[in-house]
């Protein structure tokens, strides 16, 4: 079996990461929604949205208690796991910001800081 070449689209499986079940949708519901739109655009923040939203779920333990998120929460992983090798194996840089919690970070504080600074003039006026 090949691996894919791009990145694991949301709707490419018989299960989508799209179809966040009614259980979770206040909880995972934006960071999905935000790791969509950034999927070919950002994919390490899409990464990064896909998987903060699969820890909320375990940490919330809410895959113990409803199926539909037993089932969803799978595929989330697998969507998970197939961009990151994806993005590991497009590029060294990429893949060494993915192993690097410092850097990590930075690239998640900067692209939340670029947000913040386009919003600012909405938010003022």
């Amino acid at each position: 079996m090949s691996e894919p070449t791009e990145p694991v689209v949301p709707g490419d499986q018989n299960e989508s990461v799209d179809e966040v079940p009614a259980a979770a949708v206040k909880l995972i519901g934006p960071f999905i929604k935000r790791g969509k739109e950034l999927l070919n655009v950002q994919p390490l923040i899409s990464y990064y949205c896909y998987l903060y939203a699969a820890q909320l779920i375990l940490e919330s333990q809410l895959h113990l208690q409803v199926a539909g998120v037993a089932n969803y929460i799978e595929v989330l992983l697998n969507t998970v796991e197939g961009n990151r090798k994806i993005i590991e194996s497009t590029s060294s840089t990429l893949a060494d910001i993915l192993t690097d919690k410092e850097k990590s970070f930075k690239l998640i504080l900067g692209y939340s800081l670029s947000v913040l600074s386009k919003a600012s003039p909405e938010i003022d006026s």
